[in-house]
């Protein structure tokens, strides 16, 4: 106990900022994540994860897809404005401008995804007749995908990314297995697919430690939430099970005929 004092007492002396910022984070964790994992765990989880993992990697080809658009066309802005302003009820932040507005993180996204998932087979990237501006390097493996090539056109013009990610897996030549990246996702370390996919093909699912019972509590009708609360609404229907965990804000892992399977049920069935 002594030398615990001790050793506490000679870091106060000698490294002070250190010792109270030790002492904050022992006291405050940091937590930088929507499943309420703590930063140093996390890295414990995924390092763990990893190297149990990593000599069961799928053999399957696996595509990343984007959505992507900019706030920057002024011929795309006049015609969202032009659709918009003819819908009457929207949900809380549904259209405001930090949606559309473009910084360039497609850019970095992709020269990450590059450096980190080296594994990934073909990037595709979902616009509405845009055209991101793309590393050179890597032109011949990203592929541009506009939104009339994948949903009918009934649907179109559409302004709302669920509608857009329901016909993903409609994107020609898009590998049965797939991960989902919006265009602000930045991949920091190396990951190998199988913290993606399982060797026995199942999808990594990632949940938040957010209870939708609660962000329905607070009352404020978000896009989000209102989603949470018709999928919520469609299982209880079809499957008679009800969720309470949103689906963490990140990259997505997803199998076609997943996604074909539950549109067949759940929505035309």
């Amino acid at each position: 106990m002594n030398l615990k004092i001790n050793r506490k007492v000679r870091k106060f002396i000698s490294h002070p900022g250190l010792y109270v910022r030790d002492a904050l984070i022992n006291k405050f964790p940091l937590v930088l994540n929507q499943c309420d994992v703590q930063s140093l765990t996390e890295n414990i989880i995924y390092d763990t994860e990893f190297n149990i993992n990593k000599g069961f990697s799928p053999s399957c080809n696996i595509d990343v897809v984007y959505t992507w658009v900019s706030l920057n066309d002024s011929s795309w802005v006049e015609k969202k404005n032009s659709y918009i302003s003819n819908v009457g009820d929207l949900e809380l932040y549904a259209t405001e401008d930090s949606r559309y507005t473009d910084h360039n993180e497609l850019y970095f996204s992709i020269l990450s995804v590059n450096k980190y998932l080296p594994w990934v087979n073909n990037i595709y990237v979902v616009t509405d007749e845009q055209i991101p501006e793309l590393p050179a390097l890597f032109l011949n493996k990203v592929k541009i995908i506009d939104h009339k090539e994948i949903i009918p056109t009934e649907f179109l013009p559409t302004f709302n990314s669920h509608v857009i990610e329901a016909y993903l897996h409609k994107i020609p030549g898009l590998s049965d297995d797939f991960i989902y990246f919006n265009d602000d996702f930045f991949v920091a370390r190396e990951m190998d697919s199988s913290h993606f996919f399982r060797s026995n093909g199942h999808a990594s699912l990632f949940a938040s430690a957010k209870s939708i019972i609660s962000m329905n509590d607070i009352g404020r009708r978000t896009a989000t939430l209102s989603a949470c609360n018709n999928v919520n609404e469609l299982f209880k229907r079809k499957l008679n099970v009800k969720y309470d965990r949103a689906i963490t804000h990140t990259y997505v892992p997803l199998k076609k005929n997943i996604i074909t399977l539950h549109l067949n049920y759940l929505v035309i069935g």
